[in-house]
């Protein structure tokens, strides 16, 4: 009885192992490869803990397989939204950036500096399940501004000139 109560609670913390290697990859940029060949070699377990499931007729061993799936594009689903919320909050922001110039002559020197009269807080980003702020620069001698998403410790997505530029693994 012990050790069918083992399996099922090892069985079901490997439920989680996708969504979390997912939420490892979205955070550090450059784990791609090593996400991709963990979860690789965990689909291969999961369908050896399905046969065997289905061999000694346990429904919380067949149940595995399926619910992994189910929770891996759920938070893929998650990590397109809140991608897409991202986007939004950059656009807020760099219009509001924008329009401080065109007040004030000169992009603000802080972000704090559009609080109040061009937006009611300082929006952040999302990387998975994980909000950041956003890193912000202004470019006196060049009268420009540089906002910055970092995505891990060498990545993540620069805007500059009008466009995103990505860096790391990200890059084309």
């Amino acid at each position: 009885m012990k050790y069918k109560l083992v399996i099922n609670l090892i069985a079901f913390l490997f439920i989680l192992l996708p969504a979390v290697l997912l939420q490892l990859y979205v955070i550090r940029g450059e784990w791609f490869a090593q996400s991709l060949i963990a979860i690789a070699f965990l689909t291969i377990f999961y369908c050896v803990l399905l046969l065997y499931g289905i061999l000694k007729k346990s429904l919380s061993l067949m149940l595995i397989l399926p619910l992994s799936i189910f929770l891996f594009i759920g938070f893929l689903k998650l990590t397109n939204h809140q991608s897409k919320k991202s986007d939004a909050s950059a656009a807020i922001l760099i219009t509001a950036i924008d329009s401080y110039k065109k007040e004030n002559g000169k992009y603000p020197n802080t972000l704090i500096q559009l609080k109040g009269k061009h937006l009611d807080k300082i929006p952040t980003y999302w990387r998975g399940v994980i909000s950041s702020e956003y890193l912000y620069h202004r470019d006196a001698t060049l009268d420009r501004f540089i906002l910055t998403q970092k995505f891990g410790e060498k990545s993540g997505r620069i805007w500059r000139e009008g466009g995103w530029e990505y860096y790391g693994p990200y890059a084309d």
